[in-house]
């Protein structure tokens, strides 16, 4: 059974972004939505560092402005989640010698690319914590964790490249939610340093055929499709809440 999900003008309270993340290679109408998002995703992972890995290191905001796109999900104003996604092509050194690929063996990143070379390389799949219990009522509080990650999947599709990665913290089953989606483990229970601590994941790969199957299978695939094809309103940018 579907769920159903509530007509506008509540559809409305939803917004996708996709922007560069460089500011300066984006529109201006765009540099409030980088802002927020950058505000939310730093705030989000120092907390994470600090509480989860017990670490205090510097977080360098070349994480997020080396980025090629990132996804912004945006509900009344506020950004309530987003990824990162990097491209590359795994044929050039440089790509194999790209520091998210440092704790990848040898035979998970072969995995990667058992469908070819260009890469997806996605990254710091985030949801501000205030999201993080209830989920919006217009489509029965469904976890933005699954919206995020079906528009993720939406840009993976449209985007023709032969895989994408994730590395899946498994503590908080965020690797389960993927396995949903499509993706295939290639490592599970992998230690992973982070911070003063380690933890497991598990390394995964996003392949077309079997994301592509998976996301369509999803009950609320129709209302991802309209999120997507919305993306980047052009719409008055006033209704953005200001940054502190």
């Amino acid at each position: 059974m579907e769920l159903i999900v509530k007509k506008s003008p509540l559809i409305n309270n939803f917004t996708t972004y996709l922007f560069n993340g460089k500011k300066n290679l984006n529109n201006g109408e765009f540099h409030q939505v980088h802002n927020l998002s950058f505000q939310m995703w730093r705030e989000t992972w120092e907390k994470t560092y600090r509480q989860d890995f017990h670490s205090n290191d510097f977080l360098a905001s070349d994480e997020f402005t080396r980025q090629d796109d990132i996804l912004a999900l945006f509900y009344k104003g506020e950004c309530a989640a987003l990824c990162f996604f990097a491209h590359v092509d795994m044929k050039d050194q440089s790509a194999l010698l790209d520091s998210y690929f440092k704790p990848w063996p040898k035979n998970a990143v072969d995995g990667l690319c058992a469908e070819g070379a260009e890469i997806i390389i996605c990254s710091q799949f985030t949801v501000a914590e205030k999201f993080r219990k209830v989920g919006p009522e217009e489509i029965e509080n469904l976890p933005w964790k699954i919206i995020l990650m079906g528009m993720l999947s939406k840009y993976y599709m449209d985007s023709g490249k032969d895989g994408m990665t994730g590395t899946m913290r498994v503590s908080k089953g965020v690797e389960k939610l993927t396995y949903q989606f499509g993706a295939i483990p290639l490592i599970e229970k992998l230690e992973y340093s982070a911070g003063a601590d380690t933890t497991l994941v598990d390394l995964v790969a996003f392949f077309q055929a079997n994301v592509r199957k998976a996301y369509y299978e999803q009950q609320v695939s129709a209302f991802f499709d309209q999120l997507w094809e919305n993306r980047n309103p052009n719409r008055n940018y006033t209704q953005l809440k200001i940054a502190a």
